[in-house]
């Protein structure tokens, strides 16, 4: 899924 994708790289980020 695309949206799952999306708030993965969103956690990524918000983790970096």
């Amino acid at each position: 899924n695309a949206l799952s994708m999306i708030r993965k790289q969103g956690i990524f980020r918000f983790f970096i």
